[in-house]
């Protein structure tokens, strides 16, 4: 087969649908420049800034902000030392109306039958004298008459018949109460004694103003007020009760239960020790006229 002529001819035919089409090849050059003007400035530059819209702010969009958690506060509370200067709390007596004795009876003369005890004289008291004495037949008490200048007096029991000795039995003159009373006293058990109080007025007539049968009983100014109270105690553990007066009667107050203690004991400089059953610490307490006032060291 000859080949060459067919590829003559066909390059002929190559160049001549290249002339018609208007590209030659004086023209290849200038053609490129142009080609490569219009692709240079259709394409950004890589190396230039994005460009920003006009009406979009140049500055930076702020990062959305997050609340701050609120501090914790911190509340410091001072506790200030305590001041003994300052005085103790007090605490108040729960002061209760007292027993009066038997009112004192006018009598003609000492029962025939009644069996005499003693006889006992109160000193620098007018003369005046106390009869102890029992009854036949009566196995429960011990009596007592009062015999002034000009009569005699039956003031009921002194006492339990069991203690019917002279040494259980005793009268005399007390300061108590801004004043000076008769004391009798006579016994109620081993750990308790009845302790009858008696003013006589101008007259001569005794007129009772207190009885205790809530221990053995003393006259002591435990609230430091100038005149004496009764104090009176029994019991084990102890029990302690104080009696004044008050608006023209006796009252009386039981400290264990305003100081809710088991045992209550006054000592002899008039401070009172309570404490519980089983603890060996006790705490001293002072009697004022406002009531009990615990004692710090």
């Amino acid at each position: 087969m000859n080949i060459i002529p067919k590829a003559a001819a066909l390059l002929a035919a190559l160049s001549l649908l290249t002339t018609g089409c208007g590209f030659s090849g004086s023209n290849d050059a200038e053609q490129s420049r142009v080609i490569r003007s219009v692709n240079t400035a259709s394409l950004p530059d890589s190396n230039a800034p994005a460009s920003i819209p006009s009406d979009v702010s140049s500055t930076p969009a702020a990062e959305p902000s997050i609340p701050a958690a609120p501090e914790q506060a911190t509340v410091t509370t001072s506790i200030p030392p305590p001041d003994h200067t300052q005085p103790e709390a007090i605490i108040t007596l729960d002061w209760q109306e007292a027993k009066l004795p038997p009112q004192a009876e006018a009598s003609a003369g000492m029962p025939a039958d009644a069996e005499t005890v003693s006889v006992q004289r109160i000193k620098d008291f007018g003369g005046i004298e106390i009869t102890f004495y029992t009854l036949p037949g009566d196995a429960d008490y011990v009596y007592a008459a009062l015999r002034t200048t000009s009569a005699l007096y039956s003031l009921g029991p002194a006492g339990t018949y069991n203690y019917r000795k002279e040494e259980d039995l005793n009268a005399a003159a007390v300061r108590v109460f801004k004043g000076i009373a008769i004391k009798i006293t006579g016994g109620l058990g081993a750990n308790s004694t009845l302790s009858s109080y008696y003013t006589i007025d101008k007259k001569g007539i005794p007129s009772g103003i207190l009885q205790v049968d809530t221990g053995h009983t003393r006259e002591a100014d435990v609230d430091r007020d100038g005149s004496a109270e009764v104090v009176s105690a029994h019991g084990t553990p102890m029990a302690a009760y104080v009696y004044r007066w008050h608006d023209g009667h006796a009252e009386e107050a039981y400290l264990n239960d305003a100081l809710q203690a088991d045992s209550v004991v006054l000592r002899d400089d008039l401070i009172y020790e309570a404490a519980d059953l089983g603890e060996s610490a006790a705490e001293e307490y002072r009697l004022t006229s406002e009531g009990l006032n615990l004692q710090t060291p």
